[in-house]
């Protein structure tokens, strides 16, 4: 048994010895031996067999591989290359993208703080004085006058004012009939007519013989150069129809306030909030029934948060100008109703206080169409207590300060709201003084109104009361001293002596100035022009500037007349 054993395994080596040596025939094709548990080969032949076994192979498939393997190996390694490059650069941009949004906060917060209201000084060249002088001087030759002679050089005389210059936006109301043809046409006519009012505007400044601008450059907002007409717009609300804006108000409040920024780079601007801005989405059924879809899909706060940034998540856009960097709008004390419900002051110079801008919030909407007590006692005190320096004003209404201010001359007042009270109607009644149109003499009013124009009477410092919401109408009308409030609960209110004497306070309506909303006239705006003397007396005068260039319906206030 042992033998036959020995004799088959000399064999098995010859066989593998002469496929080994003479190469004709390759080890990989000669099947396996099957081998028995028992049946192992000696060490050092089994080690041989498995080494030569593995270079015959190697050396086989070296022969054999596909070129395209290789052609796969680098595609591999190319990815692998692109997917490191791009996590390295991709965590590069993030550093980045951090650093850069800290860096563009702090920009705009200061560029927004240099966005500081400010009078602008102008030089008047009174021709009419000057003319009488030269003729009086013809008829007195000997008589010699220090301001004015005969020569051409000095033919007028010259004095200094302070101007501010408001243009006053109303109703534009931007994505009406957003799913229509007709909707985006109104909202390109309502920027070209927008274009054009500026543009007017500002061939007034050029063409000004009686003035020249002059700016102190180290207070004023703005610099030198291609300087606008206007030094403040205010939007009186509705610049949205939100009832027919589904679920992307905010966008169109960003638009709006690129568009100002892009157009009129210079101007600042202020937004109050009307009926239509948060408005519930409406639709209409096929029988013209139109069905409300309340809540309101965007309330007034996110509108004001809107216009802190450009809706991208970034704080510039590809421009690198912040889309609200004019804006000066703010939302109000929370505890007071309303949300636009705040001041902007109007400097001088750098110390002295020159008017106060007051916007109220006439609600509608989401809300009551109402001015609200709280509203009369927030603007009563605040009123009381104006800042007295840029760095210590306090525009959300916190009367913070501790100094007494009673004893300090108030600085006059003007304000905006856009929902008129029922004194807007009872004002026009037989009063010869009022200039404008009024084609709209049934006031579509808030229904309460906690006596807002006595209290503005009582303030004693209010100047006018500039609304919209009724597009129509354009006409100023001064008011006569009321003797008891109307429908009032605030406490604050007091009564005044006479009803035959003429107050402080006008009451003024602005021009219809987009193609949206209900209407066809034409389209304009009512321009503010606030003037300061050196001794600090405060006049003003307003106009209508239409669509076309026309200036309509000048408005002077008459003095205000005391009781008898």
């Amino acid at each position: 048994m042992s033998s036959s054993i020995h004799h088959e395994d000399n064999n098995s080596n010859h066989r593998r010895n002469n496929h080994t040596r003479n190469g004709n025939i390759r080890y990989a094709q000669v099947p396996p031996r099957p081998v028995a548990d028992d049946d192992v080969d000696p060490p050092n032949q089994g080690t041989v067999r498995r080494v030569v076994t593995t270079t015959k192979m190697n050396k086989s498939k070296s022969k054999d591989r596909d070129p395209i393997d290789g052609v796969k190996f680098l595609c591999y390694g190319i990815i692998a290359l692109a997917i490191a490059l791009g996590s390295f650069f991709l965590l590069l941009f993030t550093f980045w993208k951090r650093d850069h949004h800290h860096a563009g906060s702090r920009h705009r917060q200061q560029r927004q703080r240099k966005v500081k209201l400010m009078f602008r000084n102008r030089t008047i060249y009174n021709t009419s004085n000057a003319i009488n002088m030269i003729k009086n001087n013809n008829n007195n030759t000997n008589n010699t006058n220090t301001t004015s002679t005969t020569t051409a050089s000095s033919t007028t005389t010259t004095s200094r004012i302070a101007t501010f210059r408001i243009l006053q936006i109303a109703d534009i109301h931007l994505g009406e009939a957003e799913d229509t043809l007709w909707g985006p046409e109104q909202d390109r006519k309502t920027w070209i007519a927008l274009d054009r009012i500026m543009a007017a505007e500002q061939r007034r400044q050029r063409d000004d013989v009686d003035g020249d601008d002059d700016h102190d450059g180290d207070d004023h907002h703005r610099g030198s150069g291609n300087t606008p007409m206007i030094d403040l717009i205010v939007l009186s609300g509705d610049q949205l129809t939100a009832n027919n804006v589904d679920e992307n108000a905010t966008s169109y409040y960003r638009q709006l306030a690129g568009n100002l920024t892009e157009r009129y780079p210079d101007v600042p601007f202020a937004m109050i909030f009307g009926n239509h801005d948060d408005m519930p989405f409406e639709t209409t059924d096929g029988d013209g029934v139109v069905h409300r879809h309340p809540p309101a899909k965007t309330t007034r706060r996110q509108l004001v948060t809107a216009l802190d940034d450009d809706g991208d998540g970034d704080d510039d856009d590809v421009n690198g100008v912040h889309s609200s960097r004019l804006s000066l709008t703010r939302g109000g004390p929370t505890d007071v109703f309303g949300v636009s419900n705040y001041w902007l002051d109007v400097w001088y110079d750098a110390n002295t206080l020159g008017a106060r801008i007051l916007l109220l919030d006439t609600g509608g909407g989401s809300l009551p169409q109402q001015i609200h007590p709280t509203q009369l006692d927030w603007m009563v005190s605040t009123n009381r207590n104006p800042p007295t320096t840029p760095s210590s004003r306090h525009d959300d209404g916190d009367d913070d300060d501790d100094k007494d201010t009673d004893l300090l001359p108030l600085p006059p007042v003007i304000a905006f709201a856009h929902i008129p009270t029922i004194d807007f109607d009872v004002v026009a009644n037989d009063n010869p003084s009022c200039r404008g149109e009024r084609s709209e003499p049934i006031i579509m009013n808030v229904s309460y109104d906690a006596g807002l124009e006595v209290t503005l009477q009582n303030m004693g410092n209010v100047h006018f009361l500039a609304v919209g919401h009724m597009h129509g109408n354009d006409d100023c009308c001064p008011t006569r001293t009321r003797t008891t409030p109307s429908s009032s609960s605030n406490t604050s209110t007091t009564s005044t002596s006479s009803s035959s004497s003429s107050s402080l306070l006008n009451l003024c309506f602005g021009r219809h100035s987009g193609y949206g909303g209900y209407g066809h006239w034409e389209r304009g705006a009512r321009v503010y022009e606030l003037t300061l003397t050196d001794d600090l007396q405060f006049s003003w005068t307003s106009y209508v500037r239409m669509e076309s260039g026309e200036i309509q319906h000048a408005y002077v206030p008459p003095p205000p007349t005391p009781p008898p």
